[in-house]
């Protein structure tokens, strides 16, 4: 991803990093269920409170029995990667603590499903 394409975002880090049902969280969408977009002209000091405030958001968009307090397939969120910029990587556990530092870039993984 060049510097140009890139746009501010987050990425649940859940429990799991392997979904337990390829298939539905393919037909969801993996962005759908684990990529959080961010506001830019918000600020970059306000990134983490974006992310944390998205992921509450998303719980709440799946919150099912079966799913509760989890995110689809991926079970219970443990933290947030915000993506600052492409060289500025931060991991962050439910609290808002800082878990790792700059790390390489990391990507969600894509699913595609095809019907014949």
């Amino acid at each position: 991803m060049t510097k140009a394409a890139f746009t501010p975002h987050a990425i649940i880090v859940c429990e799991r990093s392997v979904p337990t049902s390829p298939t539905f969280a393919a037909i969801l969408g993996i962005d759908n269920l684990l990529k959080l977009s961010l506001d830019p002209s918000r600020g970059e000091h306000t990134y983490l409170q974006q992310a944390l405030d998205g992921l509450q958001n998303r719980l709440a968009r799946y919150e099912t029995d079966s799913f509760k307090g989890k995110i689809p397939y991926f079970d219970r969120p443990i933290g947030v990667t915000v993506h600052y910029r492409p060289d500025h990587i931060v991991r962050h556990d439910l609290d808002g603590n800082i878990s790792e530092g700059n790390g390489p870039f990391s990507r969600i993984g894509r699913g595609h499903l095809s019907l014949a």
